[in-house]
């Protein structure tokens, strides 16, 4: 039986900032299991950037193998200056 649950990890640093105006370039993530294998195309995001407004924005991340078994969420934050 499949308890253990699949590895995330961000591509990029986890914190990061532009200017406002600018394009902001999600990098994603990376998800693998040790019995499903890669699962990055599985990974589920939500929140969003709006480049053109200045404040502090969050992107997460979480992926769940076919047993179930859910990953840690990471998370990314976004700082519009």
């Amino acid at each position: 039986m499949d308890t253990v649950p699949p590895t995330l990890t961000l591509k990029g640093t986890s914190a990061t900032s532009i200017e406002a105006g600018a394009v902001y370039s999600e990098l994603g993530a990376v998800a693998y299991d040790v019995v499903d294998g890669n699962l990055s195309n599985q990974i589920k995001r939500s929140g969003a950037v709006n480049a053109s407004v200045p404040g502090i924005y969050e992107i997460s991340y979480i992926v769940t193998d076919a047993a179930g078994n859910e990953s840690e969420s990471l998370t990314r934050t976004i700082t519009v200056i």
